[in-house]
């Protein structure tokens, strides 16, 4: 029903044609841009940086410059294209709204609240507008970059690649369940947001009525009541998108730590270069971020945190690359002793994770400054 629904907005975009063109044709081409970047990585670092060749390096290094401008300039226009079809596209919606008000007749009016109307006016056209500026390109990009980003994760490594699928089935389950219930109770909340807007326009309107009959008391236990089942109801939604959050924040951190020490495995055995392993992470990476986008997590504060932890990572088991390399570089010294050593270092990086966890703000006053 609400699929079929959102078919009603075509005819609204249909004068945009040349422009819904080009935003369908620069997403395609930012996405492309996006992702041939971490296979420039791969051949860096399998390449000029493994032979110690540093003239290697300029000619990828120009290339992923010159990808980076082409995506930043389409991105630039895309938005200002988008912003001019929805709002074009809002404008002539309000007017078809108003003027279908206009030729109702009286007893429509009668059995409709005027809050209703006005949240339909307001927030259901608004929520259309968001979503013809940045819901519809947004999940197109997300859809074209999972299936290119699965392909790449098989042609990098089967193993992995199987692994993560497989780990975005119960993801895809659980977006599927909380959809249902984040809509039944979202549209709960906006139905009595209308029925509130309405009781306070009726009161405003009749404030000497109601004083002068003395019912100001009753009238106020009405609101009351209204105020407090909205409140209820905001915080059954809490609920809901909190049990959401942090199962559907669980998986993919598991699958980043079985990738790391999956590709750990694979490296040491032969069957990944290093290269291979950090495009991998990379496009993981990528698939992870408009998730934690979508649940409200700061983007700056996420990449904070996933550097953190990969560093962490790489100085305790079950990878600890870097406890490997010292290994190899000293021989005489034991495994032993290089964990005893790194026992400091894993206390404070857990000690600043468990910070910046309870108090973003840390990581977020400089950009905030910006």
């Amino acid at each position: 029903m609400r699929e079929r629904a959102l078919w009603r907005v075509l005819p609204y975009l249909r004068p945009h044609k040349k422009r819904l063109a080009f935003i369908t044709g620069s997403a395609v081409v930012s996405v492309g841009a996006q992702l041939a970047v971490p296979l420039i990585a791969e051949a860096a670092i399998d390449g000029p940086i493994q032979q110690g060749n540093k003239r290697g390096l300029v000619p990828l290094l120009v290339l992923a410059v010159v990808l980076a401008i082409i995506e930043l300039s389409l991105t630039y226009r895309r938005r200002l294209a988008l912003s001019r079809v929805a709002t074009s596209v809002e404008t002539k919606l309000r007017d078809d709204f108003y003027a279908q008000l206009q030729r109702l007749d009286v007893g429509f009016h009668d059995r409709w609240q005027s809050g209703q109307l006005l949240s339909r006016a307001n927030s259901d056209i608004s929520l259309i507008r968001r979503f013809a500026a940045f819901g519809a390109i947004f999940l197109m990009i997300v859809v074209l970059e999972v299936i290119v980003i699965f392909a790449l994760l098989l042609h990098l490594d089967m193993r992995l690649g199987l692994l993560t699928i497989a780990t975005a089935v119960p993801v895809v389950i659980l977006c599927r369940r909380f959809e249902r219930r984040y809509h039944t109770v979202v549209r709960d909340i906006q139905d009595q947001t209308g029925d509130l807007t309405t009781m306070i326009e009726e009161a405003a309107r009749g404030i000497r009525v109601i004083k002068a009959f003395g019912r100001s008391d009753e009238m106020f236990s009405r609101y009351d009541a209204r105020c407090r089942q909205l409140r209820d109801t905001e915080m059954e939604r809490v609920r809901v998108h909190t049990r959401f959050i942090w199962v559907l924040g669980l998986i993919p951190n598991l699958t980043l730590a079985a990738v790391l020490l999956g590709g750990a495995f694979a490296v040491s055995w032969g069957s990944l270069s290093v290269g291979g392993l950090v495009a991998f992470v990379s496009y993981l990476l990528i698939l992870v971020f408009p998730v934690v986008t979508a649940l409200g997590f700061d983007p700056i504060w996420f990449g904070i945190i996933i550097v953190m932890t990969v560093e962490l990572g790489l100085i305790h088991p079950p990878v600890g690359m870097n406890v490997f390399v010292i290994k190899t570089a000293v021989k005489d010294i034991s495994f032993a002793t290089i964990f005893k050593g790194v026992l400091p270092f894993i206390a404070t990086d857990m000690l600043r994770l468990v910070i910046l966890i309870t108090f973003p703000s840390i990581a977020l006053y400089l950009p905030s400054l910006m």
